[in-house]
């Protein structure tokens, strides 16, 4: 792997997990163009605060006026590019900051690099006079940022006035970090020994920032001929113009501010990596968070199936009231026709009873499985409220979970039923228990599965306990107490499997809502990936600043 290769595939999983955004910005803007041509012009940009005189030293530099400079601030709103005619051409194609509009001629208004082509530019050397990088507009102090990311050579602009101020040295202690080339300028001071104080103690400042190597150019206030520096830029005009002079000095300044931003990187991606672990851990903790309360809400179902709270109807009672009472055995053996005919004659409706309980027992059950989904919503909600890396989870329409619900209850039913056919066929002696109804002896074993599926405790079991005993008993009647076992554990586990899948399912739901948040591979490849980038670095470019 190549080192861009490498540097393309740290941008890209960069992107991916929308972290990183600098980094991004400089390996597109200057590393990856950079390394494509380290004989391209060297880009110096002339950065700094708000009124530091950038656009005035620009002009002097050239001797002429390009860049308008003015009371109004921000002045400088669309960056200006000054290159010799033979480089344009490398400019003009995005060789450097390809991301952003170029304009010719006229000079735009909008963001993006205005190339003016001068032939008092020397070859090998591309000047951006860029926006100030304390400017109240959000847009135009970005822009700075990016514009300096992108410079071979940051040249630092401040005044004696402000030299101080906390902003530019963020920017100078940026610079400190990732080892590039700069140098600094101090505009307007004011004339006489001052000057001596004012670098000495700027000089100070930069040795306490670790840039104690740092070039400082002095320039001293004077009234404008013509808009231009008449005394005090020649210094600076000389040392730059002498840069790109001489090709080992300008291939040394290139490697300085390359290798330093290469071997910055792996700090500044670490970074970056620990911020992605601490949302990987807010993405596992959140995630344990949902799968916990829906595991939890299925157990609470399965406790309140347990403890007959389905079962706590009119329908049902009457129902095994008379199932319940003595000689229904007797009546069963006879004849069925006689026993159903006495069970329906006790309702108004034409629902036989077997029916009724049977609705009111699926009813309850939709509503206990339903009511606690929707409650095990809202605790995840109020959980995740309080972490700042949650989003927001989805809301549950309770029509679709409901209708959801229904159809789980209904289909286990259905299945039920089915147990029971399959477990009459071919049992001559059970026929006779069918013959009062597969639908009520069903009924009966929904009633003597929430007996199975435990929790009954205290006044509960005269509820759920004796309900269920009696759709016990007339099962052993029917089937014998060994399939009743057998029927009552597969019935219940059906029903446990599907409670559980579909609060499993809900709980996916949440899940899903964290599919942005990264995880701990994400890091683990994103400290990979730079590590290779360090690799091919060395490898490409052994000889520290010198890209020879």
């Amino acid at each position: 792997m190549s080192l861009v290769s490498a540097l393309n595939e740290l941008k890209h999983l960069l992107k991916s997990v929308n972290q990183g955004v600098n980094i991004v910005d400089q390996i597109d803007d200057y590393l990856i163009p950079r390394l494509n041509r380290l004989d391209a012009p060297l880009l110096a940009v002339l950065g700094g605060s708000t009124g530091a005189g950038k656009s005035t030293i620009t002009n002097s530099l050239i001797g002429q006026v390009v860049s308008e400079a003015g009371v109004l601030r921000p002045t400088t709103r669309s960056p200006l590019l000054l290159c010799n005619p033979d480089d344009q051409a490398w400019f003009t194609a995005g060789g450097v900051l390809p991301e952003l509009p170029r304009s010719t001629g006229a000079r735009g208004t909008g963001i993006g690099l205005h190339i003016v082509p001068l032939a008092t530019i020397p070859a090998g050397l591309g000047l951006i006079d860029a926006p100030d990088v304390d400017s109240f507009e959000v847009a135009n102090h970005e822009l700075a940022a990016q514009l300096l990311r992108a410079a071979d050579l940051w040249l630092f602009t401040t005044t004696a006035a402000r030299y101080a101020d906390a902003v530019p040295w963020g920017f100078l202690d940026q610079a400190a970090q990732h080892g590039v080339a700069i140098a600094v300028i101090i505009n307007r001071i004011p004339p006489g020994e001052t000057v001596e104080v004012v670098v000495e103690d700027f000089e100070r400042l930069l040795h306490d920032h670790g840039l104690g190597h740092v070039t400082v150019f002095a320039i001293e206030e004077h009234g404008l001929h013509d808009g231009l520096i008449t005394d005090g830029v020649e210094e600076l005009k000389t040392w730059m113009w002498n840069l790109v002079a001489d090709e080992q000095t300008r291939r040394q300044t290139i490697g300085t501010t390359l290798n330093g931003v290469l071997e910055s990187l792996p700090a500044r991606v670490e970074e970056v990596a620990a911020h992605l672990d601490r949302q990987a851990d807010a993405r596992d903790r959140l995630e344990t968070i949902a799968r916990n309360e829906f595991e939890h809400a299925a157990d609470s179902v399965m406790l309140q199936a347990g403890r007959g709270v389905a079962l706590k109807t009119e329908v049902i009672d009457r129902f095994v009231e008379h199932v319940g009472t003595s000689g229904w055995m007797d009546q069963l053996q006879r004849t069925a026709g006689r026993w159903r005919d006495k069970l329906v004659s006790l309702f108004t409706r034409e629902d036989t009873p077997e029916d009724l309980a049977a609705q009111e027992i699926e009813g309850g059950l939709s509503l206990i499985v339903t009511q606690t989904l929707l409650d095990a919503q809202d605790r995840v909600q109020s959980t995740w409220a309080v972490d700042e890396h949650a989003p927001t989870l989805p809301p549950i329409d309770s029509d679709d979970l409901s209708g959801r619900v229904d159809a789980m209850v209904a289909q286990w039913r259905s299945d039920l039923l089915a147990m029971v056919r399959q477990e009459a066929q071919g049992k001559v002696g059970v026929a006779r228990g069918l013959s009062i109804g597969v639908n009520a002896i069903g009924v009966a074993l929904m009633l003597a599965v929430f007996s199975y599926t435990g929790g009954i405790t205290g006044g509960e079991v005269a509820v759920a306990g004796g309900t269920a005993a009696i759709g016990q008993a007339m099962l052993s009647a029917v089937f014998g107490d060994q399939a009743v076992r057998s029927l009552v554990k597969a019935a219940a586990e059906d029903l446990k499997t599907r409670v559980y899948a579909l609060a499993n399912s809900q709980g996916q739901v949440a899940v899903d809502a964290l599919a942005d948040l990264p995880t701990h591979n994400d890091s683990a490849r994103l400290r990979s990936l730079v590590e290779q980038v360090a690799v091919e670095h060395h490898r490409e470019l052994p000889r520290g600043g010198n890209t020879a």
